[in-house]
């Protein structure tokens, strides 16, 4: 249940264009990713990618932004197809 609240959490911060109190909510998450369901983990992954995109997006450490949120998307699409 936790990681459903945060993550709905971090993805309202992200609707109002808070990425520091997503990217926040979603690293304290990023220690149990392994354990969470697999809906919660694709949505984990889409929810990083999407906070790394928005903060190249605000000028936050652009380069390293878009390379995490590649990279994110990435696992992503990986989990997906498994």
């Amino acid at each position: 249940m936790a990681q459903k609240k945060e993550l709905r959490s971090a993805e309202d911060a992200l609707e109002d264009g808070n990425v520091t109190e997503a990217k926040s909510t979603l690293d304290a998450l990023s220690g149990g990713v392994d354990g969470f369901d697999d809906k919660y983990k694709a949505q984990y992954y889409f929810l990083m990618g999407k906070t790394y995109a928005d903060m190249g997006k605000k000028g936050m450490e652009t380069i390293d932004s878009y390379t995490k949120s590649a990279e994110y998307f990435n696992q992503l699409i990986e989990f997906e197809k498994g």
